[in-house]
């Protein structure tokens, strides 16, 4: 018995992809894994963490802003967050 492969994704196709719900998906390796919801202490340490990122620039008098959810994009394949819409 012959098995296919599944289609790989790339970050172009992966970036306009839409399945027409409001799951979110990392790109990992060329194919798409759903992610879990994020827990409220997930939030709220990511809130947290944003405050002081935040402050910390501020003190620093730099030119800069703390922002939840930039990916990053690992090669043509990968992403580890998915974009925001």
């Amino acid at each position: 018995m012959v098995q296919t492969q599944p289609s790989r994704l790339t970050f172009h196709r992966y970036l306009t992809y839409d399945d027409g719900t409001d799951n979110r998906y990392e790109l990992v390796g060329g194919q798409l894994v759903a992610m879990t919801p994020p827990t409220w202490q997930h939030v709220l340490i990511a809130r947290f963490l944003e405050r002081l990122f935040e402050s910390a620039i501020s003190e620093l008098g730099t030119d800069g802003t703390a922002l939840q959810g930039p990916g990053q994009q690992i090669d043509d394949m990968t992403l580890s967050r998915p974009p925001r819409r």
